[in-house]
């Protein structure tokens, strides 16, 4: 079994504080860390198996979805090289960003790409009737944003990797559907990767279907200038877990470090 491909480009920053930068709340809070840079994984490497657990507070709960990486085997050697070759242009808008001062203030830790898009249909459904839509019915606008592990606090376009979202500034109008809406990079494969949704109550009983459906080529497909040609070969598979709200969900938040989205 290959080696999972992860290169991390490393910039030495001293940590300039902005008169204007503020700390986000965390759930825990996140040390210093003397380097960061751009994590790539392969699309190839995305488990279809997406952890889900869930913590109660008042009125709703926290829904975590927890990324994992298969552990399967990647590109040959040949792809590796070629790919370490396009480091520079596919981390390009990721890495202008990190190098900024306010992001190693924030985030203090490397920013991930995954060399794959979420694509179209991206769904949550249940089993029973949920804030007056039928089960059956796709219940994804109804779960915000609540926070991103911070390797998940920039995120990007595929597939030109341009940034798409800066989630470290902490205020975005955001929900499920539009966080996995189709055209954007499929969260990092970090250990930790995992963001986290707030959803008002959600009855007893009721059973949670999460679907993510992902696209990504084979690492040789890309062009000399980090872009996918019409000829590339596109691969296809559909992330899927599901949770049961029960009596036994925990009160509180995730345990971990986060950054807190507040909702505009």
């Amino acid at each position: 079994m290959r080696k999972l491909f992860r290169i991390l480009a490393v910039t030495l920053l001293s940590v300039l504080l902005s008169s204007c930068a503020t700390e986000p709340a965390h759930f825990t809070d996140v040390s210093n860390a003397n380097a960061i840079g751009v994590m790539l994984y392969e699309g190839s490497e995305i488990s279809e198996d997406l952890s889900v657990d869930a913590w109660r507070q008042p009125e709703g709960y926290v829904i975590r979805l927890w990324f994992r990486n298969s552990g399967s085997g990647g590109y040959s050697d040949e792809e590796r090289e070629y790919m370490e070759a396009l480091y520079p242009v596919l981390t390009q808008y990721g890495r202008k960003e990190i190098e900024s001062d306010q992001y190693s203030y924030i985030v203090h830790t490397s920013s991930d790409i995954t060399m794959a898009s979420v694509g179209k249909g991206a769904s949550v459904r249940s089993d029973k009737e949920i804030a007056g839509l039928e089960p059956g019915a796709d219940l994804g606008d109804l779960f915000l944003l609540s926070a991103v592990s911070p390797g998940n606090a920039v995120r990007y376009r595929f597939p030109d990797y341009q940034v798409a979202g800066r989630y470290y500034l902490g205020a975005v109008t955001e929900t499920f559907s539009s966080y996995f809406s189709e055209g954007l990079t499929f969260p990092g494969l970090s250990d930790f990767s995992s963001v986290c949704f707030w959803i008002a109550g959600l009855p007893l009983g009721a059973t949670l279907y999460f679907e993510i459906p992902v696209e990504y080529a084979a690492g040789v497909s890309y062009a000399p200038d980090g872009t996918l040609p019409p000829s590339a070969e596109m691969f296809h598979k559909t992330i899927k877990g599901a949770l049961t709200i029960t009596a036994d969900i925990p009160s509180g938040d995730p345990a971990g470090h986060y950054i807190t989205i507040k909702q505009k």
